[in-house]
């Protein structure tokens, strides 16, 4: 639906990967347009217009985010933004906060585990601040459904179409 926010979103997530990112803005545009605390809209444009090195633009755009979204939601909206802006310390900063915010809180514990274990985080202290939090993850009962691993899903996707079964 053109007034639907996630559908917008989700269109330039297509637009983006099909490497036109310039309409992918567009879409992301549109989204915040139609519900300005949608916080994955802002992060999209953000990390789109990073990508299109525009970086003076996606800073002022963070700070439009950040008038806009839901409080609860502002930490890992600001660490993600933070991160694929070059700025990790302040990356780091925001992803214990959402996490200090709700410890239980399976999406806190991936975000932490995946910034300690990705690019951003060069600090030799990776493996032990990841293994922490994987660690946590674990007690709480992970699954990496439950955690949100998208590579889970897309293997069990991969594997339904290989075998001729319809998603649905």
């Amino acid at each position: 639906s053109p007034n639907d926010p996630r559908s917008r979103v989700w269109y330039g997530q297509v637009l983006a990967n099909a490497k036109d990112t310039k309409a992918a803005e567009g879409k992301f545009r549109r989204a915040i347009e139609l519900a300005p605390q949608f916080s994955q809209a802002w992060l999209a444009l953000i990390v789109t217009m990073v990508i299109n090195g525009d970086k003076d633009q996606a800073e002022a755009e963070l700070r439009q985010a950040q008038l806009h979204l839901i409080q609860d939601e502002l930490p890992a909206v600001m660490a993600k933004s933070c991160e694929v802006l070059g700025r990790p310390g302040e990356a780091e900063e925001y992803y214990r906060m959402a996490y200090d915010a709700n410890p239980k809180s399976l999406a806190a514990l991936r975000q932490l585990a995946t910034f300690y274990l990705g690019k951003s985080y060069r600090r030799r202290d990776k493996l032990t601040k990841a293994g922490r939090y994987l660690s946590e993850m674990l007690k709480l009962g992970a699954t990496p459904e439950k955690a949100g691993d998208s590579n889970v899903r897309d293997r069990k996707s991969t594997r339904l179409n290989s075998s001729h079964i319809p998603l649905t």
